[in-house]
C-alpha cells in the first residue's frame, strides 16, 4: 500500500513490504521502501544549523508481534552543501525485523515515516506519511489469488539491497571466474558491482548466496561503471 502526504501528490511515496523466512516463517522482515521525486532529498543525519529534521520511522505492531532490533536503514549520501549531513535521495530503505507469537491471529502494522523534503533552494515544512500492512495469522486460510505473494531478493536475512547498502540494485547471472558455475552480479545507480558467489555446490536446490565483494579490475581496483 503506497501512501501520499496529506492526500498531496508529494515529491515523497512510501510502499511497505512483508519478507517471511523460508526457514522460520514466523521470522519476517518489514520493508519501508520510500521514493523520492528527482530534485528532492530526505535526511539521514540532519544538517547540525538545525535547518531539516533527520528521517525516522515509528511502527505499532498489534498483540502477538515483537519486533527485533532497531530500524535499519539504507545506505545514503553526503549533502555537500551542507557538510556533515547525509541524505537520501531517489529512494531509501528502512527495515525492522519482527517475531510472530505462536497463537498470532493476525494484524495490521502502522507505520508513520517522520520526514522533512528539500531540494537545493528550499525546505518544506516537516511532515508525516503513515500507510499500514496486513500481517496473515498462522492460523489463517491461503489466499485466492492464482499468484503468490511477491518476495524481495534476499542475502541471508536482509533484502539484497540493504545487505549490499545499494540503491536500485539490478541483478544479472553470470559465470565471471569461468568456474562453470553462475555468480550473481548486482550493480546499482551509484556504478558500483557486487559479486555474489552460490555456496550451495548441488545441482539441485535453491542458490545460497555468499556475502558481497566488490568486482575488481586485474589490477585490484573495484570497477565502477557510470550510468549517466
Amino acid at each position: 500500500m503506497a501512501s501520499l502526504a496529506n492526500g498531496w501528490d508529494g515529491p515523497v511515496t512510501m510502499t511497505a513490504e512483508l519478507a517471511a523466512q523460508k526457514s522460520d516463517p514466523s521470522s519476517q522482515t518489514l520493508n519501508l521502501l520510500v521514493s523520492i521525486k528527482p530534485g528532492w532529498h530526505i535526511y539521514d543525519v540532519a544538517p547540525k544549523d538545525g535547518s531539516a529534521k533527520r528521517t525516522t520511522v515509528e511502527l505499532k505492531v498489534p498483540r502477538g508481534v515483537t519486533t527485533e532490533g532497531s530500524v535499519s536503514r539504507s545506505a545514503s549520501l553526503p549533502d555537500f552543501n551542507k557538510p556533515g549531513s547525509q541524505i537520501y535521495k531517489l529512494s531509501a530503505v528502512f527495515s525492522q525485523k519482527i517475531k510472530l507469537d505462536d497463537s498470532f491471529q493476525g494484524g495490521d502494522i502502522q507505520l508513520k515515516l517522520n520526514y522533512q523534503v528539500c531540494n537545493e533552494k528550499l525546505c518544506r515544512p516537516a511532515d508525516t506519511l503513515t500507510t499500514s500492512i496486513k500481517v496473515p495469522g498462522k492460523t489463517q486460510s491461503k489466499s485466492t489469488d492464482p499468484f503468490e505473494a511477491p518476495v524481495m531478493l534476499m542475502v541471508g536475512d536482509k533484502p539484497l539491497n540493504a545487505a549490499a547498502r545499494q540503491m536500485y540494485p539490478s541483478p544479472a547471472m553470470f559465470d565471471i571466474d569461468n568456474d562453470g558455475h553462475d555468480e550473481l552480479i548486482v550493480g546499482d545507480i551509484m556504478g558500483v558491482l557486487n559479486v555474489y558467489e552460490n555456496k550451495n555446490s548441488k545441482q539441485s536446490g535453491d542458490p545460497v548466496w555468499s556475502q558481497h565483494t566488490r568486482l575488481n579490475s586485474n589490477d585490484g581496483k573495484p570497477i565502477k561503471v557510470k550510468n549517466w
